[in-house]
């Protein structure tokens, strides 16, 4: 089932063993992206799964290089856009009640 929400607005409906979640938080405030993660994850049962596909920052903000080029298209194209920081993802997702965190990092050069 896929299912297109507000996610700023209320938790999904529904239950979910998982949620992939692309490019979303890179358009959203720090704040929003909080409200985000929290609504995605009152909607997955415990041991539930979000999959975050995006853009992300090391946490010292300078690699990879395609994400640091990314982030000022998005700081001048977007009015709360960010590429935003491993840390800052945990921070949101510990939050929203999700206890079990994993990155994977794969970016491709652009050709």
């Amino acid at each position: 089932m896929v299912e297109t929400a507000g996610l700023l607005d209320k938790p999904l409906s529904g239950n979910f063993d998982i949620a992939t979640v692309r490019a979303v938080f890179q358009l959203l405030s720090g704040d929003d992206c909080e409200k985000a993660a929290r609504n995605i994850a009152a909607a997955l049962p415990s041991g539930g799964e979000i999959f975050v596909i995006g853009f992300v920052l090391d946490d010292g903000g300078l690699a990879p290089e395609i994400c640091v080029a990314q982030n000022v298209q998005f700081l001048n194209v977007f009015d709360d856009g960010d590429t935003y920081r491993e840390a800052q993802y945990r921070y949101w997702l510990t939050n929203a009640g999700l206890s079990t965190l994993s990155a994977s990092h794969r970016h491709k050069a652009e050709a």
